[in-house]
């Protein structure tokens, strides 16, 4: 028998990300390793929690990161629930809309670390 019962719930979506603002993908390798911010959403009914993981052992990252459009008017808070930094729990942070209609926030994840956020 199973330890836990329950079972996840929901919709998962790898999310876009840039750099610049400007250029959003999905994280790729480069040189044959990736060191990036790698996000995902987990959407239930009308709820987005976003999920991130640095992959690079050595540096904190920020990268610009696609929400769900439907699900977040501009200027939306969202908190931190988790992080490997606990200093950053509670951190809010805005949903913006860019020019194109993109709704994105910044989002920083430590060194290795990773991130909960709803």
């Amino acid at each position: 028998m199973p330890a836990c019962s329950a079972r996840p719930a929901g919709r998962q979506y790898l999310r876009e990300i840039s750099g610049n603002g400007i250029d959003y993908g999905l994280p790729k390798l480069v040189g044959g390793e990736m060191r990036s911010v790698v996000p995902w959403s987990r959407i239930l009914d009308r709820t987005e929690v976003l999920l991130a993981i640095n992959t690079d052992l050595e540096a904190a990252s920020t990268v610009s990161v696609i929400v769900d459009h439907d699900l977040h008017e501009p200027g939306t808070i969202i908190r931190c629930l988790y992080s490997t930094e606990s200093g950053e729990i509670g951190r809010a942070i805005a949903i913006v809309e860019k020019p194109d209609g993109k709704r994105v926030v910044d989002l920083s994840v430590p060194a290795a670390g990773f991130v909960i956020f709803r």
